[in-house]
């Protein structure tokens, strides 16, 4: 669970914030709130660790890995020309993501068992503003998708449906005067 700078627990999707002292080191800091992000999540390790997300007007539930650890992961820092936000990182992770499908109802999200295993990066944007670093989105992109049958994780195959071109209705005379004068 993230905290924020009270040490109250902030709303899932939201992480926490590295304060850098006037003339600090940006890069150690941001560095040190990476890894408090990524290590909070390199605990769980079972499906009853799933957290029930609520996407409106969906709900599923997800568990996020990083399978390499909290201290693999590459920073990239730029300097902007705003003087609000004078920095901005991207920092890319290994990730794997567990979640069930959408359902619209809680009880039946809160007790499907289903999940569908991601694997891929994760690219996380990181701002300096007033002196704080605050992480402002994150990118999950999936390399593969598996489905566990069996006991045996198996790649998803991505079905095609085909659409069946229907015949264009025959239009009589007044179809074919109210297309003409309306469109369509």
């Amino acid at each position: 669970m993230f905290r924020d700078k009270d040490g109250q627990a902030a709303p899932p999707g939201r992480s926490a914030e590295a304060t850098v002292q006037p003339g600090g080191d940006y890069e150690a800091a941001l560095r040190e709130l990476v890894r408090r992000d990524i290590s909070s999540n390199c605990t769980l390790d079972n499906d009853a660790d799933a957290v029930l997300r609520h996407s409106t007007p969906y709900y599923y539930r997800e568990l996020v890995l990083y399978p390499d650890g909290p201290d693999q992961f590459t920073l990239q820092m730029r300097e902007t020309d705003s003087k609000t936000k004078p920095y901005v990182a991207e920092v890319k992770a290994n990730m794997i993501r567990y979640c069930t499908k959408l359902n619209r109802d809680r009880s039946n999200a809160a007790s499907d068992t289903h999940f569908y295993r991601s694997t891929g990066e994760e690219t996380m944007t990181y701002m300096l503003r007033n002196g704080r670093w605050t992480r402002s989105g994150a990118l999950f992109v999936a390399g593969k998708v598996e489905e566990k049958i069996n006991g045996e994780w198996v790649p998803i195959k991505e079905e095609i449906q085909r659409a069946m071109n229907k015949e264009p209705e025959h239009k009589g005379f007044l179809g074919k005067a109210w297309s003409s004068v309306f469109g369509g």
